[in-house]
């Protein structure tokens, strides 16, 4: 009796523990489990997020696309050519899209010398749009001696009031990596000599680049300008902001 009794319950304990295993097993592959998502986000958690290396062909292919186009100040390519304003326009819209399109690419991608080189070359072509592409590809990468000069020497010194403001903002990146006085020496200099647009747009974007090293540059320069001009009058201002913040 106690044989068939001990059978018996031997016979239920396997029984339940293998309905337990098997429900767990069902309840695990159920695509509403909450576990199973949480373990699923988890594992989203540590894919990596590296960027991808520099794709050489895609690279390659716009950057000849674009010497190509620049080509074309030189040869007579498929634009406008009756009048050679409307075909330097035409043409410096073409380049500006292409390195717009580069720029694009570059942000999604590890820095490389290789864009500051051709964000290098193209900011020497005198015409506005395409600066203004060639400055944003330039500000997808670090910074470097190189790129400071061609950003004083192309765009700073070129005087477009459209391009003064991206100017400044990736100066700001120099002035917090110790280019300060060439920078405040760039800047100086260009109020001296700019319009009186070009002028209140440096005054515009100044404050960011007044601190105690600077202050007396900046003052002096504001006492040697005619002080009704509208620029001297915002450079001033915020001049007098530096003051009071510091205080």
């Amino acid at each position: 009796m106690r044989m068939k009794l001990t059978a018996l319950i031997f016979f239920f304990t396997f029984v339940a523990l293998f309905l337990i295993n098997k429900s767990e097993e069902l309840w695990s592959r159920d695509p509403h489990n909450e576990i199973h998502h949480f373990s699923h986000y988890q594992s989203n958690k540590n894919i990596d997020r590296t960027p991808a290396s520099f794709d050489t062909s895609i690279s390659q292919n716009l950057e000849e696309e674009i010497q190509k186009l620049k080509d074309c100040y030189s040869k007579i390519c498929n634009f406008p050519n009756k009048d050679p304003r409307m075909h330097d326009l035409a043409l410096g819209q073409k380049i500006k899209d292409k390195l717009f399109k580069l720029k694009e690419k570059a942000l999604n991608e590890k820095s490389n010398p290789k864009y500051s080189e051709i964000a290098r070359e193209y900011l020497k072509i005198e015409d506005g749009h395409v600066k203004e592409a060639a400055l944003a590809l330039m500000s997808t990468q670090p910074i470097s001696s190189e790129n400071f000069h061609s950003i004083v020497q192309d765009v700073l010194k070129y005087h477009d009031d459209a391009l003064i403001e991206d100017a400044m903002m990736e100066l700001e990146r120099y002035q917090k990596l110790g280019h300060q006085e060439q920078i405040t020496e760039a800047l100086t200099e260009s109020f001296q000599v700019a319009s009186p647009m070009i002028k209140e747009k440096l005054a515009k974007g100044l404050f960011p680049f007044i601190n105690e090293d600077t202050f007396n540059k900046y003052s002096e320069m504001a006492q040697n300008q005619n002080w009704n001009a509208k620029s001297v009058k915002i450079l001033r201002s915020n001049l007098r902001r530096f003051e009071r913040e510091r205080m």
